[in-house]
C-alpha cells in the first residue's frame, strides 16, 4: 500500500467539563416542528422552560478529543498512522482530501439524563419524556460543539482551519466505526461505550471526524454545520 503524508509519534487525548446548554429552537426541531408557529405554543414553552431546568440537573457534560496523524493510501483508503485504524469511505475521502491530521471528537451528558427519560416514560407522562428527550439530542449536539470550538482553537494557533465535522451514520461512514473510534481516544473514561448494535451509551452522547487543514482549503470550515452538507433529505429532523 503506497502511503502518502507525514507520521507522527504521540498521541494525545484531552479531557473537559462542558456546559450545559440547548437552544429553543433546536428543542422544538428535535421535537419535530419545522418552523412557524407552534399549536399550543405557550404550554409546549412552559414544559421545555421547566424540563430544561431538570434536564440540566441531570446532566454531567463532558468532552474528550485525540488528535492524529492522516495517511492516504493510493486506493483511497485512510489510514492513521500512530493507530491500527483503516478505514475506506468516500464522504471522508472528499472531507479530509487536504488534510494532514484529524481529531475524533466525543460528548455527552451521562447516563443519568437517560435514566430520567426512562422514568418519564414508566410513569406515563409520554410528552414530557419526549420533551426532555429532545433537550438532551439538543444539548448533546451542543456539547460536540463545544469540543469542536476547543480543536478549533488549537489548530488556529497552528495555522490550521478545520473541516465540517462528519459523525459515524451519515453519507457512508458506517456506525461500525463507532467502536474504534471512541477506543482511540479512551472513552471509557468517560463512560461512554458502543452497544452490540453499535449504539452509543449513554445515548445523549455525540461523536465526529474533523480534518486538520489549511485556511484557504474548500474543505475548511466556514460555518457550523448543517443539515445542508446531510444526504438525508427526507430526515424529519431537517432545518
Amino acid at each position: 500500500m503506497e502511503l502518502t503524508g507525514e507520521r507522527g509519534t504521540n498521541v494525545n487525548t484531552n479531557t473537559f467539563n462542558l456546559e450545559f446548554t440547548a437552544d429553543h429552537s433546536e428543542i422544538l426541531r428535535y421535537l419535530g416542528y419545522r418552523g412557524g408557529s407552534v399549536q399550543d405554543a405557550a404550554r409546549i414553552s412552559r414544559m421545555v422552560s421547566d424540563l430544561y431546568q431538570e434536564v440540566k440537573r441531570f446532566s454531567v457534560p463532558r468532552g474528550i478529543y485525540g488528535t492524529f496523524w492522516l495517511e492516504k493510501s493510493s486506493d483511497g483508503a485512510l489510514f492513521l498512522p500512530e493507530t491500527s485504524l483503516c478505514f475506506h469511505s468516500q464522504d471522508l475521502e472528499t472531507l479530509l482530501k487536504d488534510s494532514e491530521k484529524v481529531s475524533i471528537l466525543a460528548a455527552t451528558l451521562g447516563r443519568s439524563v437517560d435514566q430520567l427519560i426512562s422514568y418519564l416514560l414508566a410513569s406515563g407522562e409520554y410528552v414530557k419524556a419526549a420533551i426532555a428527550d429532545a433537550i438532551g439530542s439538543a444539548a448533546a449536539e451542543s456539547a460536540i460543539e463545544q469540543v469542536n470550538a476547543i480543536v478549533r482553537e488549537e489548530a488556529k494557533r497552528e495555522g490550521k482551519a478545520l473541516t465540517d465535522r462528519f459523525s459515524p451514520g451519515y453519507g457512508d461512514v458506517p456506525l461500525t466505526l463507532q467502536k474504534d473510534i471512541l477506543d482511540l481516544i479512551g472513552a471509557k473514561k468517560m463512560d461512554i461505550e458502543v452497544t452490540e448494535a453499535f449504539i452509543l451509551k449513554p445515548r445523549k452522547s455525540v461523536t465526529a471526524i474533523v480534518g486538520w487543514t489549511s485556511p484557504s482549503s474548500r474543505c475548511s470550515e466556514s460555518r457550523v454545520p448543517d443539515c445542508q452538507s446531510c444526504r438525508l433529505v427526507d430526515c424529519r429532523f431537517r432545518r
